[in-house]
């Protein structure tokens, strides 16, 4: 059994054998992949590793601009609306991306009209000021879109473009009642006879009206197909009767001349009207003729 000065000795040997060892490290409880840890691989800077990093060096690809329309100066608020779907279509949000590929759109009688924003452009919304500018140098006044909504006819063109036109027109000068009375107005009386006594919204009274005038066009179509065949018909009659009567004036003249037995006893005695050359006697005037 060991005495107890030989545990002292154990006791104290144990404790200089702890005290020489490193210390122990103490591991992190922050996981690897923990937001908030600073990691300075080139990997990491490229953002190719797992985390997610805002790198202020990092290249942006920028949006490919759209091919836009040509540019409408009939209607510069719809030309206007085109673009702007095709902006948010190629994720274009950038206010001097928009303003080049609108002014790359302009040709130069246009570019004359907006110069002093080509030449001398606003620091911000150059966009916004040219689209402004644009609308109010191409649109039409409040006069003369009244003007033109007054004096549109249907002419050639189906009863709903008509009313697309006016409604683009006057969609802020007039109610939608007043706009679907000069619609009416503008129509045939049959289809406004028609039409003019149902409620229905303008959208399906212009179908309804277009399916009318399809109808009376084809049924116009028929009849002038009809009376055309009649003059046809007219005119062959007409040739035969005188292709007749040329055929019969040309045998007329082919055939041999006679002269008539009526014509020539008309100049004759009544002697020799009844018993020719027995005749004994004559009695003037007469022509018939006599033996030598």
């Amino acid at each position: 059994m060991a005495t107890a000065r030989q545990r002292e000795i154990l006791k104290i040997k144990a404790t200089k054998k702890r005290s020489s060892q490193p210390p122990v490290q103490v591991q992190s409880s922050m996981s690897q992949n923990s937001p908030l840890r600073i990691n300075s691989s080139p990997l990491a800077a490229a953002g190719t590793s797992g985390d997610s990093y805002v790198t202020p060096n990092r290249n942006i690809e920028r949006p490919r601009p759209p091919e836009l329309p040509q540019f409408a100066k009939k209607n510069v608020k719809l030309w206007f609306a085109q673009c702007e779907v095709m902006f948010r279509s190629a994720r274009m949000i950038d206010d001097e991306d928009k303003y080049s590929c609108v002014i790359g759109m302009l040709e130069m009688d246009v570019t004359e009209q907006v110069h002093f924003l080509v030449m001398n452009p606003p620091e911000y919304g150059k966009y916004e000021a040219l689209k402004k500018e644009l609308i109010l140098k191409f649109s039409d006044s409040l006069c003369e879109r009244q003007d033109k909504l007054a004096n549109m006819e249907l002419g050639l063109n189906k009863p709903s473009y008509l009313l697309t036109q006016m409604q683009a027109i006057g969609h802020d000068l007039v109610s939608e009642s007043y706009l679907r009375n000069l619609w009416l107005r503008r129509l045939p009386d049959p289809l406004r006879t028609v039409l003019a006594a149902t409620n229905e919204p303008l959208a399906v009274l212009a179908s309804t009206a277009d399916e009318l005038a399809s109808l009376r066009e084809d049924n116009g179509r028929l009849a002038s197909l009809h009376e055309g065949k009649k003059s046809e018909v007219f005119e062959l009659e007409k040739q035969i009767a005188m292709l007749t009567t040329q055929v019969a004036a040309l045998k007329s003249q082919l055939a041999p001349q006679r002269p008539g037995k009526e014509n020539t006893e008309a100049n004759w005695c009544r002697f020799h009207r009844q018993f020719g050359h027995r005749a004994y006697r004559c009695v003037a005037p007469c022509a018939f003729p006599k033996n030598d």
